[in-house]
């Protein structure tokens, strides 16, 4: 089976609506651009290194939930380090 964003044989159990991980992640991205909060962002650019990793063994809701964590903590970081601006 083929990924349809990247062309690329080798599709797996792993898939994300008949994607590779990491080009589900892309897409979901590109389409969530124009609304997405800085928290989103964060949490998108997470999760596309989570469920790219090729030792990435949990279900999505978990990456999920994971990516949101990481979020909150560059925010909390950003806020901590003098930019108040929690969610440009």
């Amino acid at each position: 089976m083929v990924c349809p964003e990247c062309h690329k044989p080798g599709m797996s159990d792993r898939e994300i609506n008949g994607m590779h991980p990491a080009c589900f992640v892309k897409k979901m991205i590109h389409e969530e651009a124009q609304t997405a909060t800085l928290r989103d962002q964060f949490a998108m650019a997470a999760l596309r290194g989570i469920i790219s990793n090729k030792y990435w063994d949990y279900d999505i809701e978990r990456a999920v939930k994971l990516a949101y964590e990481i979020a909150d903590a560059m925010l909390a970081a950003r806020k901590q380090n003098g930019n108040e601006k929690e969610n440009d």
